[in-house]
């Protein structure tokens, strides 16, 4: 599936892999001409259009908030590469994309470092930073769609929350996550990315020194479509955020970053800033990893558990998840690899209507557990209902040998999907449970 711009910069063109990271004027000013030259340098710059839309706010607004920093670079403004947010003592979670250079070669523990509990990046000298112990990227995580794109940083020490400018953001353990946020919340996003208004192949002028926050709007809940037609599909993975006329919007160097809903001690961690078409544009709002489909992830992986102290959110009725027992709807192993070996070509159609559980009537959409191996040729595939026309994105994606599994929620239609198959594999899919209009 094509998607568009992360919203990380290159840590590899500051100090990994090699070349040159242009940020306006700073570029002339480098890191062995003094902090003083490259606050000079940054002060030069219009941030006019503040983190495209927002203001600039002190760090107890956001004490959750961290920036993501190379270690082999001692200026704090010309390290941050990413954002992230603090979920205890010892652990932040950041964006997956965030913890790979521009190769998509994972980065070592080594190469980042954290800074916390100022809004200023020029507070983030070597002296003031925390390292990086470990790294766990999620297992499933694809850099192509950028499904999955989360990622835990444990510290090398614990983190001082004892004041008012460092703070664990609860994880949404308690709130119903089919319906959670839901459309038209009220969110706020923090970061230190770019502050320009940007198109499709524009580049960033403005990056400030300070953190910023914007409020935007969840366009979509967990179980409606709005967002499908900016991600490519729909999926119960992804939320989308912006506001109807452009204007606001988070952008490169925002990634990582936290998507909150709520503030002070009862605010919750609802998405990760991933990606998106531009900045700001009105009809492209931004792409952020749901953390609802992760906390229990985050829970086995870091021991963090619900509190008393976390609230539960109520939210409007959206369409209602019904789960079942994984029931296999095919299983082409018995028989010949399937797909076309390219573009072109039928795909496998399969009744789901009246099927492994789901009702004939009264569905909007199922939900499948789909599962691709043993193929001698990569490719993707797209499931859809065959009563409408095939979507140009992808479902799951695979390469020669490999055994890949994603889940997909597929619109029901008039009871039939199709599995479009470019490429030669082997296709598994197994229904979960169905969606029905409350």
């Amino acid at each position: 599936m094509g998607v568009g711009a992360v919203r990380s910069l290159c840590l590899a063109g500051l100090t990994l892999v090699g070349g040159v990271w242009q940020v306006g004027s700073v570029a002339q000013a480098s890191e062995d001409a003094g902090q003083a030259a490259v606050e000079q340098a940054v002060s030069e710059q219009d941030l006019s259009e503040q983190v495209v839309g927002g203001g600039e706010i002190a760090i107890s607004s956001a004490p959750w908030q961290v920036a993501l920093l190379g270690s082999s670079t001692s200026s704090g403004y010309l390290a941050q590469f990413c954002g992230g947010a603090i979920i205890s003592a010892r652990w932040v979670v950041t964006a997956s994309h965030c913890v790979r250079d521009d190769l998509d070669v994972p980065l070592t523990p080594g190469d980042i470092q954290i800074g916390s509990g100022s809004a200023s990046l020029f507070d983030y000298g070597s002296a003031s930073r925390v390292g990086v112990a470990q790294i766990i990227e999620h297992p499933s995580y694809e850099s192509g769609s950028l499904l999955n794109d989360i990622a835990l940083l444990r510290l090398s020490s614990d983190l001082d929350l004892s004041g008012t400018n460092r703070a664990a953001i609860q994880l949404p353990f308690s709130v119903d996550a089919g319906s959670w946020p839901a459309r038209d919340t009220a969110v706020t996003a923090t970061g230190w990315g770019c502050t320009d208004v940007l198109g499709f192949e524009d580049s960033c002028s403005n990056y400030p020194d300070a953190l910023r926050s914007v409020g935007l709007s969840v366009q979509a809940s967990p179980g409606d479509w709005q967002c499908a037609e900016v991600i490519g599909y729909w999926s119960p993975l992804m939320m989308c955020a912006g506001t109807a006329g452009g204007g606001a919007d988070t952008c490169s160097g925002d990634s990582g970053g936290p998507l909150v809903v709520g503030e002070g001690p009862s605010a919750l961690l609802a998405g990760i800033t991933s990606w998106g078409d531009g900045c700001g544009l009105a009809g492209y709002p931004g792409v952020y990893t749901r953390v609802t489909a992760y906390v229990d992830w985050v829970s086995a992986q870091t021991g963090i558990t619900a509190t008393p102290a976390t609230p539960v959110v109520e939210t409007p009725a959206v369409d209602g998840f019904n789960a079942l027992g994984p029931t296999r709807l095919f299983d082409t192993r018995s028989g010949s690899l399937v797909g076309n070996g390219g573009e072109g070509g039928a795909p496998l159609v399969f009744r789901v209507g009246g099927v492994a559980g789901v009702p004939v009537s009264g569905v909007s959409a199922v939900a499948l557990n789909v599962t691709v191996t043993g193929g001698s040729a990569g490719g993707y595939v797209t499931v859809y209902p065959c009563s409408s026309g095939r979507p140009v994105a992808s479902n799951v994606n695979f390469s020669a040998g490999a055994t890949v599994a994603n889940a997909v929620v597929a619109p029901f239609g008039a009871g039939e999907l199709c599995f479009y198959v470019s490429g030669a594999t082997h296709l598994i899919a197994d229904v979960s449970g169905y969606l029905t209009p409350v």
